[in-house]
């Protein structure tokens, strides 16, 4: 086998090892983060007051991962809020309505928490001219309105056809944020810490 070969079959195998560790890695932070800390509602109005507990919250807001069973048809394509494209209709844009008797719902991550919920809706357009009305129910909780002013910094494609969808996001700003709270860069959090330190006397 020549020299130059053997280098080529070097690096591939060294790309492979590489590749393999990077799986690993970013694996066992999807697993771990969200475990690390305290992320429970805390005095300071639902801000963790552990180092690991603020990236467990901050790891959460970068990605969005959902799967969606129900009626449905179209895809679109968010890359920040202020540019977004598609055309997409999920169930009924009413809470209650026997348009779409089959079941719906939502299971995944998004906002930064696990979620099990009812999305039903209709977006389209091209931005500026978007148009988004989407009805939230989960639990107790309902929500109605414009979903793709919400999406801030995020990156996302959602795509359903026919009884199944899936979405799919990332956020950068989200993940730079991260970052920097892992380097002890927490801005943010000094008003939070600064109510919980007790008075002197």
């Amino acid at each position: 086998m020549s020299r130059g070969a053997e280098r080529c079959r070097l690096l591939r195998r060294a790309a492979r090892r590489a590749l393999r560790s990077a799986r690993s890695t970013a694996l066992a932070a999807a697993l771990l983060l969200p475990l690390m800390g305290c992320v429970a509602p805390s005095e300071s109005g639902g801000v963790p007051t552990t180092f690991w507990g603020r990236r467990s919250a901050e790891f959460a807001d970068c990605f969005e991962a959902q799967l969606h069973f129900g009626a449905g048809l179209g895809a679109r394509v968010t890359a920040t809020q202020w540019l977004q494209a598609g055309a997409l209709v999920v169930g009924s844009a009413e809470m209650e309505s026997n348009v779409a008797p089959l079941p719906e719902r939502s299971f995944g991550l998004r906002a930064g928490a696990w979620r099990s919920e009812r999305l039903r809706g209709r977006e389209y357009g091209l931005s500026p001219w978007y148009a988004s009305d989407i009805a939230v129910s989960g639990g107790a909780a309902q929500w109605r309105g414009d979903l793709a002013a919400e999406r801030g910094s995020e990156l996302s494609l959602q795509a359903h056809f026919a009884l199944v969808g899936v979405t799919l996001g990332v956020d950068p700003v989200a993940i730079a944020r991260l970052l920097a709270g892992l380097v002890g860069q927490e801005e943010g959090y000094e008003a939070a810490d600064s109510e919980l330190e007790e008075p002197s006397e």
